[in-house]
């Protein structure tokens, strides 16, 4: 009878485990097709490549370049970012990486 009630408790652990198991690949699966539906959603950056002018300010360029929706301080944080500016002063002829937004949807 003991034997039987181990093998039975054996069993059952079994399930338990393999149904755990289970149910962890099911939730990492459900997690990792959710974040790779959000990379394909999610903007996509491309760069365009602008030469500064004379009497150009990254407000000018921000302006120019910018979403309608975005914000222009917004806008030139993300270009001091692309192009590592330690300075808000640019000078003619000095090239800039802009940021260019596409969604995907």
């Amino acid at each position: 009878m003991k034997t039987r009630r181990k093998k039975n408790r054996h069993y059952i652990n079994s399930k338990v485990n393999i149904t755990i198991l289970l149910l962890i690949i099911l939730i990492s699966t459900v997690f990792s097709i959710y974040s790779l539906g959000e990379n394909n959603e999610a903007n996509q950056i491309s760069y365009s490549t602008y030469t500064i002018l004379s009497g150009d300010t990254l407000w000018d360029v921000s302006t120019r370049y910018k979403n309608p929706s975005d914000d222009t301080r917004d806008f030139i944080e993300k270009i001091v970012e692309a192009n590592q500016l330690t300075s808000l002063n640019v000078i003619p002829g000095q090239k800039l990486l802009i940021p260019i937004e596409s969604t995907f949807n």
